[in-house]
């Protein structure tokens, strides 16, 4: 990741958990002053490189195969993959010990993009969002379940998923600090099996 020392980049959209854990990484690395950061929307991000305003971006993805945003980009420009190395990964998660990573397999997207570096990346999740409305009962059962079952899903993705510790960092299910809290029966719920629930992730209703 140091060889994007000196250039300008975009983390993704401002207040999603890829910009967040982007960010984490950088400021772990001692590389967050040393990178522009290109702040917009996707849309925008996306147009920046396109124009070769900005050097690098950042960007969630499902599966094994190119998404619209990068097929768009590669009509105008080659793409590469840039990684983490193994020691880059091992210092972010000194600091951020909730930041889950894997090694790319080297036929990723197809081989359409030349992967640079160790092939080590940050394992991005998608949140479950509800309202206060919902019935607290509910959310609480929700939380319980998913812990409950918790070796079951570390077996589906162990690659990722075996180094979290739901009770001990219970904050990586909250991208803070940004607007998104834990349900107030969420922190119930974790409390309860022992977990320090970080300050920052209490919703105001429960301070």
């Amino acid at each position: 990741m140091s060889d994007l020392v000196g250039t300008s980049a975009f983390y993704g959209h401002p207040g999603t958990s890829c910009n967040a854990n982007m960010k984490r990484a950088m400021v772990a690395l001692g590389l967050d002053e040393q990178i522009e950061e290109y702040i917009g929307s996707l849309v925008e991000g996306v147009g920046a490189m396109k124009d070769t305003r900005i050097d690098a971006y950042v960007k969630t993805t499902r599966g094994e195969i190119a998404d619209a945003t990068h097929i768009d980009i590669l009509t105008r420009q080659d793409l590469q993959i840039i990684t983490f190395t193994k020691a880059e990964v091992d210092k972010i998660q000194e600091e951020y010990p909730w930041l889950s990573y894997r090694k790319l397999p080297p036929e990723f997207f197809k081989g359409s993009m030349e992967i640079v570096g160790e092939g080590w990346v940050n394992v991005d999740f998608q949140q479950t969002y509800c309202t206060t409305d919902v019935p607290e009962e509910y959310a609480y059962l929700w939380v319980n379940h998913i812990i409950a079952n918790w070796d079951q899903i570390v077996k589906l993705h162990e690659a990722s998923l075996a180094k979290i510790d739901l009770i001990e960092y219970p904050q990586w299910v909250a991208v803070a600090p940004t607007d998104f809290y834990l349900h107030a029966s969420a922190v119930r719920a974790y409390r309860e099996l022992g977990a320090d629930v970080p300050e920052s992730v209490i919703p105001p209703e429960m301070k």
